[in-house]
């Protein structure tokens, strides 16, 4: 189905009323000469959105994903892939699976970031 700009800006205006934080993923070698993950200072990109709570069993039962997921972001366009750390209310989430949809793109992430 094509869905206009026109609609997909009455959509974000409506509900997208969340934001939510995308930062990079830094690799650095640690100690023991392995990679080590962890999240960059700088905010690589502001998203307005929506947000709701989710789980596991809801994401494989909804979308047929079998991934970890606690929370599930719908936006109009991002820049946030796998793996990447986002942050919403001050807790970090690591992006565990995302799809492209007509009219807009989920993006399910799991509570601890890199670590956690």
């Amino acid at each position: 189905m094509k869905i206009s700009e026109t609609f997909k800006k009455v959509i974000s205006d409506a509900f997208y009323d969340k934001e939510v934080d995308i930062y990079d993923v830094l690799e650095e070698i640690g100690e023991e000469l392995d990679i080590v993950r962890k999240k960059d200072n700088i905010i690589e990109k502001s998203l307005k959105c929506n947000v709701h709570q989710t789980s596991n069993d809801l994401v494989l039962k909804d979308y047929g994903l079998n991934i970890e997921a606690n929370i599930m972001i719908t936006c109009d366009n991002t820049i946030a892939k796998i793996g990447d750390i986002l942050t919403y209310k001050e807790q970090d989430y690591i992006v565990t699976g995302k799809l492209s949809l007509d009219s807009h793109i989920k993006l399910f992430a799991k509570l601890g970031g890199i670590n956690g």
